[in-house]
């Protein structure tokens, strides 16, 4: 039966995306705030169609070439070459001809977070930007859907690298700090660290750019996505995960009011 008063949600969140560990009943909610999952919400909100993610960015190419999709995403920040765009979000805020397009999109970090994510029963694509639909949008699954004693919130951090990234972790605690408004939780040991990373921010820019990854943007002449990530619900977008073949899953986004 769905969720009801007395019941409470465990949240789980994995502070670096190898560190989780998904069960197929778990919510999950991917987080690479930069920039990966602010780009995805930005297209979206832009008018794509569907985001395709590739394992790698050769593959994103040759995958494109065949399809005739366009091509984002990054290698080392800078989008590779043959790319239509890069990996960031205030040059999709900017672009022209995203309108029912479909993309591929290859990232360092966030497109793998995403794929591990997508073994849950759910799956989006978390940031700043979207966080509080992300929310509402758990908070419905929970409210109508039948589920299982064991499902939990389960919020990937995609790191850097393979390190703990305080962008990410700080947005994750941005989301669990939505979730305890209304909703009786249970959080462990990651979910109670970025709670309290995030709460020793005064703002969400502020976290931001004390990250490690913040300071590479910056030295790569990308500050201005630093900013643009920061902005806090400018859309309703939800990008959702939708399992297709391996080792690339399309990616289709909802709106919540």
């Amino acid at each position: 039966m769905p969720y009801c008063e007395g019941v409470t949600v465990p949240i789980v969140v994995a502070l670096e995306q190898h560190q989780a560990q998904v069960s197929p009943a778990d919510i999950c909610l991917a987080i690479d705030v930069l920039r990966a999952t602010t780009t995805l919400s930005t297209l979206f909100a832009r008018g794509s169609a569907a985001v395709w993610l590739a394992s790698d960015t050769d593959e994103a190419l040759a995958h494109a070439r065949h399809t005739g999709r366009l091509v984002c995403g990054e290698r080392g920040g800078l989008p590779p070459p043959g790319f239509d765009f890069g990996n960031s979000p205030l040059e999709m805020s900017r672009a022209e001809s995203l309108r029912g397009r479909e993309i591929v999109m290859a990232t360092t970090n966030g497109t793998s977070a995403l794929r591990i994510a997508a073994a849950g029963s759910h799956a989006f694509a978390a940031s700043y930007a979207n966080g509080g639909a992300v929310v509402r949008a758990v908070r419905q699954i929970l409210q109508s859907e039948d589920v299982e004693a064991e499902r939990r919130i389960h919020v990937i951090c995609a790191g850097t690298e393979g390190r703990v990234g305080l962008d990410d972790v700080a947005c994750a605690g941005s989301l669990v700090a939505h979730f305890l408004v209304d909703l009786p939780c249970t959080l462990d040991d990651g979910a109670e660290i970025a709670l309290r990373v995030h709460r020793s921010f005064d703002c969400a820019l502020d976290a931001l750019r004390t990250s490690g990854h913040a300071r590479t943007l910056l030295e790569r002449g990308l500050g201005e996505d630093i900013h643009f990530s920061s902005q806090r619900d400018i859309t309703g977008v939800v990008p959702a995960l939708e399992r297709g073949p391996w080792p690339i899953y399309l990616i289709r986004a909802g709106e919540t009011a």
